[in-house]
């Protein structure tokens, strides 16, 4: 195994150090005394100027008591067949702690990451990790394994959920069909509003140019985006004290979820959205470790009404399209 070094990139290192998750770069002891965190991003090794601003979310989201340890996972690789890709980016966000706390490992070394990453893994003794299309993380980590020999006996005696599955309908139930299972993108935009900072091919540029500050910060974002969902589906699965009996407007639930002072901002650098408390600033952006503003009127979000566009409804997806171009035709 050979010793990870970073091959220099102009102008744009890498943000983290694979092994140790600190930042790489001059400005790190200035990092450090501003945001005290072994896993910080900053934005600054883009030297570029970006746009990471997220849609609002409609309501708050929720966090359920679990009563296991869960991970949510997701990897970032150069392609779809285990024998011909590389693993390059994968960020862990254990449930019970602050999403800020997310831990990011990347790099150009495959087996240097995976030893890493799986190292972590084992330390943390999970009982369920969460992944969207887990099969994908499941066969990879099965194959590097096998490849790197690493013993990690975990991936056979954690449960793995995925939240695919869940939204499928078929999880648990044997229940079959053909209705499509959506997207990732698709349903974080359902229930959160949210898009995910940049597409799969500005992901790739970034590769082919020798930067993964894209892919790490697309990546983040989809394992908190699971990690939610996944505690949306717990809290209205819950029996007990959790189930609801009384239907609400979502205008009524985020007033409750609000009064003890819970509030959601938008993160000033990235744009992602974060829960804050009122009178608080000591809270990091969970994206991009940013410091939060503290929360006053101006800049608490509220909810926003769910837009339907009855013009579309009956219309099959090669008629919605076929209507959209004839309307940008027309313009």
């Amino acid at each position: 195994m050979t010793d990870f070094t970073l091959e220099p990139v102009a102008d744009e290192p890498l943000p983290f150090d694979p092994i140790t998750h600190l930042p790489v770069g001059d400005s790190w002891i200035e990092q450090l005394q501003e945001t005290p965190s072994a896993n910080t991003i900053y934005l600054e090794a883009l030297e570029k100027d970006i746009s990471l601003v997220s849609d609002t979310p409609n309501v708050p989201k929720i966090h359920a008591t679990l009563n296991k340890k869960v991970i949510s996972l997701d990897i970032e690789t150069t392609g779809l067949n285990p024998w011909e890709y590389q693993i390059l980016v994968c960020s862990c966000w254990d449930l019970g702690v602050p999403k800020a706390d997310m831990v990011t490992f990347a790099g150009w070394d495959e087996e240097e990451l995976c030893v890493a990453l799986f190292a972590w893994i084992e330390e943390q003794q999970p009982d369920v990790i969460l992944a969207f299309n887990a099969k994908f993380e499941c066969r990879a980590f099965i194959s590097r394994a096998m490849l790197y020999h690493i013993n990690a006996p975990w991936i056979w005696t954690c449960e793995w959920h995925d939240m695919m599955d869940m939204l499928g309908g078929g999880w648990k139930n044997g229940l079959t069909g053909t209705q499509p299972s959506g997207s990732e993108e698709n349903w974080l935009k359902f229930f959160f509003n949210e898009v995910k900072p940049y597409t799969i091919d500005e992901c790739f540029e970034g590769v082919r140019e020798g930067r993964l500050t894209e892919f790490i910060i697309r990546n983040r974002t989809c394992v908190q985006g699971q990690g939610d969902m996944y505690q949306l589906l717990q809290h209205v699965a819950a029996p007990g004290p959790y189930y609801v009996t009384e239907e609400k407007p979502s205008a009524a639930r985020i007033d409750e979820w609000q009064a003890p002072g819970n509030v959601l901002v938008a993160c000033e650098i990235c744009g992602a959205i974060n829960e804050q408390i009122r009178g608080l600033s000591d809270r990091n952006c969970w994206r991009c470790l940013s410091a939060l503003p503290q929360a006053t009127d101006e800049n608490i979000i509220q909810e926003q009404a769910r837009t339907i566009d009855y013009s579309v409804v009956g219309l099959t997806a090669k008629e919605i399209k076929a209507k959209e171009k004839a309307a940008s035709e027309k313009k």
